[in-house]
């Protein structure tokens, strides 16, 4: 007797289709947050806000500034939140019912906005200012003791940019409305 095999497709053909469409694989696409490029803006001092970002999150020892990393608390405080996400969103996008690049976005719009209550919630985690910060900011309106909220500019400017095959497909710039760029191309 011989066997017959049927080959029938249930779906997995349209989603071969939709990665190949989309950019291949999950390895060749994603998303960066944080302060680059158009982060230019300056302090009085001249320093960028990318710059000052820097300097907050590794600290700068020989100038008395220390360590508050809160990209890296932004990250692993919400790693298992990101991944939840992902795995909600890709069930999702197997149903063709969103794109890759709109899982992109909204994990990039996720990571940003983690950024910024890292920030806002700095006063509970971070090293205190120092003293002569407190007495340069005064009293009145601000905390004196609010690290990394000073003039709060670090909060309105974290980038995240979505890409697919290297190539940013999506950009969100702070100020300014979402734009789609393909400028910039990642190192």
């Amino acid at each position: 007797m011989k066997n017959i095999v049927v080959d029938k497709d249930m779906g997995f053909k349209r989603i071969v289709d939709q990665v190949t469409a989309e950019g291949g694989t999950y390895a060749s696409n994603g998303v960066r947050v944080g302060y680059w490029g158009g982060s230019d803006q300056t302090n009085k001092e001249g320093t960028t806000i990318g710059e000052y970002a820097l300097i907050n999150e590794y600290g700068a020892p020989g100038a008395g500034i220390p360590e508050r990393p809160f990209m890296r608390r932004a990250f692993d405080n919400n790693e298992q939140k990101y991944r939840d996400a992902i795995a909600r969103w890709h069930s999702v996008w197997l149903l063709g019912q969103i794109t890759l690049n709109g899982i992109l976005v909204r994990l990039g719009m996720m990571a940003r906005n983690e950024i910024i209550k890292s920030i806002r919630t700095a006063t509970a985690w971070a090293a205190a200012n120092a003293p002569s910060v407190q007495r340069r900011k005064g009293s009145g309106k601000r905390d004196v003791n609010a690290p990394l909220r000073d003039t709060g500019a670090m909060m309105g400017r974290p980038w995240f940019e979505a890409k697919i095959r290297n190539v940013p497909t999506f950009t969100f710039k702070p100020g300014s409305e979402f734009a789609e760029s393909t400028e910039e191309h990642w190192e």
